[in-house]
């Protein structure tokens, strides 16, 4: 998202079931279309500055912002391009998808799970546009799952390797257009949609899952810091966390119920019947091992409070000034601590 092309790869599919996904998982995927979408959009991390300097140059795609006249433009060479804002692009996207008037459109990338949607739901949510795309599109498909069940035993399952051993050809990878029309042309060609439909979920089902998998680091943070390894692995504490799960609920499941609480909690099965975190007996018994220690010695000491500078402290140069108030005039809500700050202190002065 941060490169200057928006391309995106969806489906349009129907399905021999009443419903197209059920239990978040799709049972049966017919391809009726591959359609792509794409449109030139402004990356939105350039600082702006006066005059004909260059902000950014990208020699793969021979694409630059200019500031001409006040205004950025985008060039390929010396030819100005059409471009959007992060937001407007978008926006056109969701609308060309509804003008297709299908019920079960379905995007699809290659580790989509792992990248695309994290991206793509994170600047959705920003622009306040989620609501609409979960709407328009009913199912998210991963490519590159699909491909590891369907061809087994493979060292590599890059896109662009993949293209080149079984259609035995490239195309440039690095170009955001070839690398959706190659991902079509090798999924449509070379994917069983049996294995495709085992790796397509429901929208709703995924962006909730990075919702949560975005809030497990405090949580992950919180299980290491306050039970030892011995008593909790650090790949158990991180599985916890991203079940959604926190010390405070493994600690209220041990003060009601004991062992037995910690086993029900974590053994809970989710809707394809596999348990939440662990069913294992050893990993509970260490946890039960440590609240009970914990209980014996007492609530432990609290820190003295960390003093925090106000946010109207923090002094920005002109240019990053300049890119802060772009960025509140255009609704971004970036993960950027920097720009979070100034951000609070202008609500701050705003208050008062």
């Amino acid at each position: 998202m941060a490169n200057m092309v928006l391309s995106i790869s969806i489906v349009l599919s129907i399905s021999s079931s009443n419903y197209y996904i059920r239990n978040h998982r799709a049972t049966v995927l017919t391809i009726v279309q591959y359609l792509q979408f794409c449109t030139y959009m402004f990356p939105y991390w350039l600082c702006l500055t006066t005059g004909l300097e260059i902000l950014s140059v990208f020699p793969t795609f021979y694409l630059q912002v200019r500031i001409c006249s006040g205004k950025r433009i985008l060039f390929r060479g010396d030819t100005p391009l059409d471009a959007l804002s992060l937001s407007q692009a978008l926006v056109e996207l969701i609308t060309w998808i509804e003008s297709l008037q299908c019920e079960r459109v379905v995007f699809v990338g290659h580790n989509a799970l792992r990248f695309d949607c994290r991206i793509l739901f994170h600047h959705l949510t920003a622009c306040s546009l989620m609501d609409k795309f979960l709407t328009a599109v009913v199912g998210v498909g991963d490519t590159c799952a699909a491909f590891k069940e369907a061809l087994p035993g493979r060292q590599s399952y890059k896109q662009e390797e993949l293209y080149a051993d079984l259609l035995g050809t490239r195309y440039d990878a690095h170009n955001a257009v070839q690398d959706v029309a190659g991902l079509a042309e090798l999924t449509t060609g070379k994917l069983p949609t049996t294995a495709l439909a085992k790796h397509c979920f429901s929208t709703r089902s995924v962006l909730q899952k990075i919702q949560m998998n975005n809030t497990s680091k405090p949580r992950k943070a919180e299980l290491v810091e306050k039970i030892p390894k011995q008593c909790l692995a650090g790949t158990m504490a991180d599985k916890i966390a991203r079940s959604g799960l926190s010390f405070r609920h493994l600690e209220t499941a041990f003060a009601r119920h004991d062992a037995a609480g910690l086993t029900q909690l974590l053994g809970e099965l989710d809707s394809s019947g596999k348990p939440r975190v662990t069913r294992t007996a050893s990993v509970v018994k260490k946890l039960a091992t440590f609240f009970v220690g914990r209980a014996k010695a007492g609530p432990p000491e609290q820190p003295a409070p960390s003093v925090v500078p106000p946010a109207t402290d923090l002094v920005l140069s002109p240019q990053k000034l300049a890119l802060f108030q772009r960025r509140r005039a255009e609704g971004y809500d970036l993960p950027d601590p920097e720009y979070a700050t100034w951000l609070a202190g202008q609500q701050q002065q705003a208050v008062v």
